[in-house]
């Protein structure tokens, strides 16, 4: 089929979707509505977990299975499961899973495209270990929505990988995502073994289970899918044809359709590059000397903004940080916030000698101290009467080189400050 041909499909396929969904009973789903974030998601896997019968924690021994079958090596700790301890957000651990010395299982949770923190993994070990844990019977599971995402170097270091023994057959790091694993596993392991008198329960597997579906694009009845696999037969020529010749148009039409993708991914990269983050960054330059562009995708990122002075410090990264700066924020967004981090092995005596030196200087320019980030010291949100994208270039050019101006003595204070303590 032709490009055209191929996005005339999909538009037609599109209608015929949201017609059929119109003639649907009325749905509303509470997760949706809530708009769950990583933590919430965090928080619903671990009350799963937590779900405890005569017979034990059936559901968290049931969860440790579906890992084992890409780690071998957590098949050793299921009998050991007896009265685990199951937290979040402690240390910053999305999710730990513990029982004495025994084992340790940390969910490292991404199932909205979270950033990777600097040697986050690593840290996490540690934090573990420091809990009376070998590291031998440590166990991190790194979860993402579709398995799309995988961890950054930054975060896991060569050092996080020896702890884990990555490179070996008894690793102890697991990729794991939603779509996959999680829904497949809610679905056959954990729905139909839950106790009728357990009726909230059942109800939250229910909606969490629909949530995933129409997250992933599952959410289709019967007579949905039947429809739309008649309407793509008629399409693509199929009716009355042997299983091996439709077999092997869908994979040619597949493969069309993939490649069609890619070369409009591309031109969008293009697009957003030259008409957006480029603009973004070349304002920053006029006043900063090293930029860090980590806008990732339409829901994840951030930009980073350097003194080049500060970049001479060893084993410490001080730097202001628009966070989070993502397609999303510059395409939507009236507010952007800005803050001011200073991260590293280091980093404890710099935040002091900042912080009594320019503490003042900060709430004069109506920062706000920060407690719920180990990296953050200030922020300040920037409120706009457009969304960048609808700003002109002169417009852009004015509004931010105000806040980079005004800036400016504080970052020069920064500067003075460090400057006989760079090593």
């Amino acid at each position: 089929m032709e490009d055209l041909e191929l996005l005339k499909l999909a538009s037609d396929l599109k209608k015929l979707e949201d017609n059929l969904k119109a003639k649907q009973p009325y749905h509303v789903n509470l997760i949706d509505e809530l708009h769950a974030d990583e933590n919430a998601h965090t928080r619903i896997l671990a009350a799963i977990l937590r779900y405890k019968t005569e017979l034990g924690y059936s559901n968290l021994k049931s969860f440790v299975e579906l890992e084992a079958e890409k780690c071998p090596e957590l098949n050793n700790i299921i009998e050991e499961i007896n009265h685990p301890k199951i937290e979040t957000q402690t240390n910053y651990i999305d999710c730990l899973i513990k029982e004495d010395s025994k084992y340790a299982i940390i969910i490292e949770n991404k199932i909205n495209w979270a950033i990777d923190q600097k040697e986050q993994i690593k840290r996490y070990i540690m934090t573990v270990m420091g809990q009376g844990l070998k590291k031998d019977n440590i166990f991190l599971i790194y979860l993402t929505d579709t398995g799309a995402k995988h961890p950054e170097s930054n975060s896991f270091t060569t050092d996080a990988k020896k702890l884990l023994d990555f490179d070996t057959k008894n690793t102890r790091f697991i990729e794991s995502n939603y779509r996959d694993d999680v829904l497949r596993w809610l679905k056959e392991s954990i729905l139909p073994n839950v106790k009728y008198k357990d009726d909230l329960f059942l109800s939250l597997l229910k909606q969490y289970i629909d949530y995933l579906n129409g997250r992933f694009g599952l959410r289709k009845t019967q007579k949905e899918q039947m429809t739309m696999n008649l309407e793509l037969e008629n399409r693509f020529g199929l009716t009355g044809k042997t299983t091996k010749e439709k077999i092997s148009k869908l994979f040619e039409i597949h493969s069309q359709t993939a490649n069609l993708l890619n070369t409009i991914n591309n031109y969008k990269n293009d697009i957003l590059q030259k008409e957006l983050f480029d603009d973004f960054v070349k304002i920053i330059e006029n006043h900063f000397g090293v930029v860090n562009n980590q806008i990732k995708d339409f829901k994840s990122g951030y930009l980073q903004m350097f003194d080049k002075s500060w970049s001479t410090i060893k084993s410490v990264y001080i730097h202001f940080e628009w966070n989070p700066l993502t397609v999303a924020t510059l395409l939507e967004d009236k507010n952007y916030t800005l803050r001011f981090d200073v991260e590293g092995k280091n980093r404890e005596q710099y935040r002091k000698r900042i912080k009594e030196n320019c503490d003042t200087d900060f709430k004069r320019l109506e920062f706000s101290e920060v407690s719920s980030n180990p990296w953050a010291m200030y922020q300040k949100t920037f409120k706009f009467t457009k969304s960048y994208i609808d700003m002109s270039s002169n417009e852009r050019e004015k509004e931010f080189s105000r806040i980079y101006d005004e800036l400016k003595p504080l970052k020069e204070k920064i500067n003075s400050l460090l400057a006989n303590k760079a090593d």
